[in-house]
């Protein structure tokens, strides 16, 4: 019985065509390494400010809660946040003080984007 065992087995691996050490693999396409002149998605290109729809500058009162990140800061504005793009270097800093400061009420004009954002053009204070 065991040389039939051993022939059976045998005919089983020759007839699967596999041999010792090998497995079968699905079809898995190649991994391709990314294509370098593609950009960078990760990484946000600020060099320009977005395009305005207009210089029709909104007056608004609100208080201000703090910067998101290096150009986006978050106002309440009748019990709601917003956030406002700050694109202007003095109005970043004059912003960051008033954060510094605890935050507090404050009026500015912005400008609404094409793309929907609203970029704060002036603190009136």
């Amino acid at each position: 019985m065991g040389i039939c065992a051993a022939i059976l087995l045998i005919c089983i691996v020759a007839v699967s065509g596999l041999t010792a050490g090998e497995t079968e693999s699905p079809d898995v396409p190649p991994v391709t390494p990314p294509d370098s002149t593609l950009p960078d998605v990760t990484q946000p290109d600020n060099t320009q400010p977005p395009v305005s729809l207009g210089d029709e500058f909104i007056e608004a009162a609100g208080q201000l809660v703090g910067f998101a990140d290096g150009h986006s800061v978050e106002i309440i504005i009748d019990g709601e946040t917003q956030v406002f793009q700050v694109y202007d270097e003095e109005l970043v800093l004059a912003l960051q003080e008033l954060e510094g400061a605890g935050g507090g009420d404050f009026t500015f004009r912005y400008v609404q984007m094409d793309s929907g954002a609203m970029e704060i053009k002036e603190i009136i204070r």
